[in-house]
């Protein structure tokens, strides 16, 4: 009880407050810690008259749970007040729960329980590895990236979220990418090798031949055009390389145009006016196997196996190919040629090249073909000349056969010797 009139109370800690009349008086929070309120009755303005101060409400210790999630209050009035009079309403702050890689933390339910998630998935390369001791995302020193396309430098995160390049040590191995190198090794960041021995001769005195770094070799013919060359052909002259065929200007006669001037087929005992009959080619097939002395009367130059398989032999090769020396070497081979295209055959055309002996009464017995097959001819049957031959296949059919049969004196006896083909459609 005090006197009536105006009064300041002042708290421990110099906060005051002085009430205007009576009623409840409301406390700010700085500076009464642990009072919350009070009713003041002032009965009068004369000092004679009595004042009354009633109902204080007041916490005995400090209600600050030292946990940031929740807001503390004095309030012994609260139903939800401790026994001090204190209140705890749980807040959803910005808290820090001590953890760097479960993200962002927040309040829930009074604790520091919501986090939002590693913090590196979005980083970027050699930045996007959750490290809690460092409290960053950067990936650890040595950590592979992305190479740079140069197999003399080591490709690494620097520690500090960068992938860095440095140069390897000299004499690190490596492949230059080059397939006319061997032995490559690192000089100064950069690789390479020393040539290797590759044999891209092909044969064709038309073509550069050279190794190609990509794989393979090259064979350049406008490189070589103009060059003098030899076509083998002793009824020409004057050779030269043109789109990597040898050819020459034709001095003698070749009345037939099969690429051999008469003289030379006149020497070999073959017809001159025959354009399918030619001066006898190498053997690449001796035919099938068979007994007695008449073996060996028919050979050829093409095809070079009994069984062909029609996709992959060049003697039906829809594209032709002329060869090096001006005779064609795929489709209508031993035809000569001045360029690819000379060479193309019609369709579903095999080229055969039968090569008959010197056997001087050698004779033609028989051709046949499997059904929907046909042939031009294997006659006439000259000794010691060749023959081209046409075997038109039939594409409805898996496997189209020719067969071919002469006779003639061999060691006094009269002998035989045939010969069948086998075309896979397949």
């Amino acid at each position: 009880m005090l006197l009536g009139g105006t009064h300041t109370f002042t708290s421990s800690s110099g906060a005051s407050v002085t009430p205007a009349g009576s009623g409840t008086v409301t406390l700010p929070a700085a500076g009464w810690t642990g009072i919350t309120s009070f009713t003041w009755d002032d009965a009068g303005t004369s000092f004679s008259q009595q004042g009354i101060l009633d109902n204080l409400e007041f916490c005995p210790v400090d209600c600050d749970d030292g946990e940031p999630c929740t807001d503390d209050a004095c309030d012994p009035s609260d139903p939800g007040a401790d026994a001090n009079g204190c209140v705890h309403q749980a807040n959803n702050n910005a808290c820090d729960d001590g953890l760097f890689c479960n993200g962002t933390d927040t309040c829930s339910g009074g604790s520091c329980s919501v986090h939002s998630g590693d913090p590196c998935t979005t980083g970027t390369e050699c930045a996007n590895s959750c490290n809690e001791a460092a409290n960053n995302c950067f990936d650890l020193t040595g950590t592979p990236c992305t190479p740079d396309t140069n197999t003399c430098t080591d490709d690494e995160c620097n520690g500090s979220g960068t992938c860095v390049h440095p140069t390897k040590m000299d004499t690190s191995s490596c492949d230059d990418g080059n397939s006319c190198t061997d032995n490559d090794t690192c000089s100064a960041g950069t690789c390479s090798g020393t040539p290797r021995q590759v044999n891209c001769d092909d044969g064709n005195p038309c073509t550069l031949d050279g190794c190609d770094p990509q794989g393979g070799c090259t064979h350049d013919a406008a490189a070589r055009d103009g060059f003098v060359c030899d076509d083998s052909n002793p009824c020409t002259m004057q050779d030269i390389c043109q789109s990597g065929v040898c050819r020459g200007a034709l001095v003698e006669a070749d009345t037939d145009g099969d690429g051999f001037c008469d003289r030379i087929e006149n020497e070999a005992g073959c017809n001159p006016l025959d354009p399918f009959e030619i001066p006898a080619r190498p053997n690449a097939y001796a035919g099938a196997p068979g007994i007695g002395p008449g073996e060996g009367m028919l050979a050829w130059a093409v095809p070079t196996a009994e069984r062909v398989t029609i996709a992959a032999d060049p003697t039906c090769a829809p594209a032709g190919i002329c060869g090096p020396v001006g005779f064609c070497t795929a489709g209508r081979i031993w035809d000569p040629c001045a360029q690819n295209s000379d060479c193309d055959p019609a369709p579903n055309v095999c080229r055969l090249v039968a090569n008959y002996a010197t056997v001087a009464d050698i004779t033609f017995v028989y051709q046949r073909t499997s059904h929907g097959a046909s042939v031009t001819s294997f006659t006439p049957v000259t000794p010691g000349c060749s023959r081209k031959v046409d075997f038109t296949i039939d594409p409805s059919r898996l496997v189209s056969r020719v067969k071919i049969k002469v006779q003639g004196t061999v060691g006094g006896r009269r002998s035989r010797d045939s010969d069948r083909f086998k075309f896979l459609n397949f």
